[in-house]
């Protein structure tokens, strides 16, 4: 958010789990300040053009009304598609319905009315625990190998449904981070293995 806020002038319509609109912007502000100090500037600029939208990822219709659908379906025409449930100890049917069905739902309405270009923040396990020193944005895991955990799995298949709709005419882009944790600083954070 931070850097689309610096970055553009847009308006940034943002998915979050909330009962009402009051508790999303909460929810969204503390996001924000987890990040360190903000600016008071960014700060009203983030009040101005951050609205939250409750919903749900794991739900039909991203839990959203037709009404609200539709009106972002018209309105924004780009999408950062981030959200994802995450734990290396989970199957891939715990995962399934945010991960894989969230994407599907968000990639429906990014087809929905005005064009859209379309970002999914992905992941490098989609090649399981690779092995390999280097991997290009160009590399797929075609036969799936390695991906022996539920978020690999359901993070591969959510990719196999973002390619499906570039094949179908929509503007995307996939971004695939390693393992990124919550540091402000730099300083590694402890991770919990599945192994462990």
């Amino acid at each position: 958010m931070k850097s689309l806020l610096e970055q553009t002038r847009a308006k940034i319509y943002v998915l979050v789990r909330s009962s009402d609109e009051v508790q999303g912007r909460q929810r969204l502000r503390a996001a924000m300040e987890t990040m360190g100090p903000c600016p008071a500037r960014l700060m009203q600029t983030f009040e101005a053009r951050v609205i939250p939208i409750c919903g749900d990822l794991g739900q039909p219709m991203l839990g959203l009304t037709q009404d609200v659908w539709d009106f972002l379906a018209s309105e924004i025409d780009t999408v950062f598609h981030n959200g994802a449930t995450v734990n290396y100890l989970f199957n891939y049917d715990r995962m399934r319905d945010a991960n894989v069905m969230g994407t599907n739902e968000v990639l429906r309405l990014a087809f929905e009315g005005r064009s859209k270009e379309f970002n999914y923040v992905s992941t490098t396990f989609v090649f399981g625990w690779a092995v390999k020193s280097v991997l290009y944005e160009t590399d797929f895991n075609k036969k799936m190998e390695l991906l022996d955990f539920g978020y690999s799995q359901s993070k591969w298949v959510a990719e196999q449904v973002v390619a499906d709709a570039r094949s179908r005419g929509l503007s995307t882009r996939i971004f695939r981070p390693a393992l990124v944790s919550p540091s402000v600083t730099g300083e590694a954070t402890t991770l919990i293995s599945p192994f462990a």
